[in-house]
């Protein structure tokens, strides 16, 4: 959960950089705008509960072992997340993260950022390649060597899936992808707030 935040301040550090803070009242200044630019453009998130709904109970032979969610609030974006843990009889593992990024504002275009271009890079141990699958843009990286991976992709443009393979083969990516039910996750809401 704390990753997403500092995914968040990361890039507002970025942001601040790229638009020549030199000092820390600039710094301030420019995380001010950007915290303005959230509250515009920003909208509410799904509760944590709704996104671990959508988490399959398994995948392929490995089962859910864990999972977990939460909520987190920095600088004025809103991030929820749920992620779980799979395992088979071998060494393989799976994890599995939804993040809703509606609460990112304008800082959502960030996420997408790295789906949107075209990307086929390969050598003799990895490969990263950009394509749609379904319907949404995906980034999956894979190394063969160390039998590791990790898919990137965009649902509905609020929902960011991060599937991450330990010790199994690169197929694994997309049948973790495919075990996760895309129609259902587009279809969340927030839930109202009551008054």
């Amino acid at each position: 959960m704390k990753r997403g935040l500092q995914w968040i301040v990361t890039g507002a550090v970025v942001w601040a950089a790229s638009a020549g803070a030199q000092d820390l009242q600039a710094l301030q200044k420019a995380l001010g705008e950007m915290q303005k630019q959230a509250a515009a453009g920003s909208a509410e998130v799904v509760d944590f509960r709704q996104l671990k709904t959508i988490l399959p109970e398994k995948i392929g032979a490995l089962k859910r072992e864990n999972s977990k969610g939460g909520k987190n609030s920095a600088l004025g974006f809103t991030i929820s997340e749920a992620e779980a843990t799979y395992r088979g009889t071998d060494d393989s593992s799976v994890t599995i993260k939804l993040s809703d990024t509606a609460g990112l504002g304008g800082m959502g275009a960030f996420a997408q950022m790295g789906l949107a271009a075209d990307v086929d890079n390969e050598s003799d141990t990895e490969y990263e390649k950009t394509y749609t699958h379904k319907g949404i843009r995906v980034l999956e990286k894979y190394n063969s060597e160390n039998k590791s991976g990790e898919i990137t992709a965009m649902s509905g443009n609020r929902f960011t899936i991060t599937i991450n393979v330990q010790d199994g083969p690169a197929a694994l990516l997309k049948t973790a992808l495919d075990a996760v039910d895309l129609n259902k996750l587009s279809e969340l809401k927030p839930i109202p707030k009551k008054e």
